[in-house]
């Protein structure tokens, strides 16, 4: 089950344009353009925007294969979740450029993000 940040399940639309919108992160963090990723993906660059735009879901093997080029996570597509199989760089990428986009970071990064700044 997907939650959003309020806890309520968000409507098919709401959650097309969430994955549409965490797919573009994911690239972007992985710094390559969407024709790039089309290309090695094996579909066409306006059906990349689609997916990208949230106009359209995108099947399992583009996911599974976007998830193997990227190395990026299915749980960030998805639940919006920042795990440790996430890159380093990318999480980093994400956490500065997608704040709003994470619904959960890893235990030890949400310590840390608890504990007071000496300043």
């Amino acid at each position: 089950m997907v939650a959003t940040m309020a806890g309520k399940l968000p409507k098919s639309t709401e959650l097309r344009e969430l994955i549409g919108r965490r797919l573009k992160a994911a690239r972007e963090a992985y710094d390559t353009n969407a024709a790039r990723v089309a290309r090695e993906l094996e579909i066409t660059p306006q059906t990349w925007n689609k997916y990208e735009q949230g106009d359209r879901f995108p099947d399992e093997m583009v996911v599974v294969r976007f998830c193997q080029l990227t190395q990026c996570p299915a749980d960030w597509l998805y639940l919006g979740r920042i795990t440790q199989e996430m890159p380093a760089t990318m999480a980093a990428r994400i956490a500065v450029a997608a704040p709003d986009l994470i619904q959960e970071l890893p235990l030890a990064s949400r310590k840390s993000a608890a504990e007071p700044q000496n300043t």
